[in-house]
């Protein structure tokens, strides 16, 4: 009996070598079908980001696409810290520099935010070095908040001590749940390695960084029109903004997040997933400690 074979319905387009892929076809003024998110799932576990042009969706409709792929995070510690919300969902994670009557309270440059770069942490893990794979095998990083703001603003949260905080447990190397594959999580967050003191910790978290920040895993994403969506694999890739970052012009910035929760047997890494804790982050409030 010949098997079925199945038609995709979605345009994938590659926008680089490794990783990353901009996505045609989808109907966002309708609910989306399961086999679209099927389609989306496959696309997102190959390339890690997605590129969805021009999508018109307003604040329900995002958060009803995010859900298709996880419970969703919210802003609740955030609040209960004292940080202010302008929109109305707490599902939607407001990075823009407007206040709740849309003006602008921390001005942008437009060239710095017309893009995101994105760093391919699981091609950059298989090309470690084999005595590097040994060395860092089983390792575990103590992640912090607090110790990624301070890098940024040393001055503005200099009256801050990480040690004072929980610190989020992963192991450095992870496994992708969909496809297998190996992933390199060390990130900027990552405040020191079990067994390590903070020097020899953050020595190798440098080199590490250093290797997978080299331009061939590297993959920028511009921003073109109101209404771009981009959707990238926290277990499978890392993102930052582009460099400058000057916030020092008169342009706006409104840009929403919303974010699944990785639902795999390693989403909780080195935590207790019964007793799960999620840190509240308000910058207005820690710059007055920080005097």
């Amino acid at each position: 009996m010949p098997s079925t074979i199945t038609e995709k319905k979605l345009k994938v387009t590659p926008l680089g070598p490794l990783f990353s892929a901009e996505v045609q076809g989808v109907d966002w003024t309708k609910p989306i079908p399961p086999e679209i998110q099927q389609e989306i799932q496959e696309a997102i576990d190959k390339y890690g980001v997605l590129v969805f042009r021009s999508t018109g969706l307003d604040d329900d409709r995002h958060v009803a696409f995010a859900a298709l792929f996880g419970e969703l995070d919210d802003m609740t510690p955030h609040l209960k810290a004292g940080r202010k919300h302008r929109l109305k969902n707490p599902q939607v994670f407001d990075v823009s520099n407007l206040d709740a009557k849309g003006n602008v309270v921390t001005e942008a440059d437009p060239a710095s935010l017309a893009m995101m770069k994105f760093l391919d942490a699981r091609t950059a893990y298989d090309d470690l070095p084999e005595e590097v794979k040994e060395e860092i095998d089983g390792l575990v990083a103590n992640n912090s908040v607090w110790y990624n703001r301070k890098l940024a603003a040393p001055e503005y949260f200099a009256g801050i001590d990480p040690w004072d905080y929980s610190f989020a447990k992963h192991k450095l190397v992870t496994n992708h749940h969909q496809t297998g594959r190996k992933t390199l999580f060390c990130t900027s967050y990552c405040h020191h390695i079990d067994g390590m003191s903070e020097e020899d910790s953050q020595a190798l978290v440098r080199r590490l960084l250093a290797f997978a920040s080299q331009k061939k895993y590297v993959q920028r994403i511009q921003w073109v029109n109101e209404g771009d969506m981009v959707m990238w694999d926290n277990t499978a890739v890392l993102h930052r903004s582009t460099e400058g970052g000057s916030y020092l012009t008169k342009y706006p910035r409104d840009v929403r997040r919303t974010t699944s929760h990785d639902m795999g047997p390693e989403a909780h890494g080195m935590n207790d997933p019964n007793n799960p804790f999620r840190q509240g982050f308000n910058p207005l409030s820690v710059g007055s400690k920080a005097k």
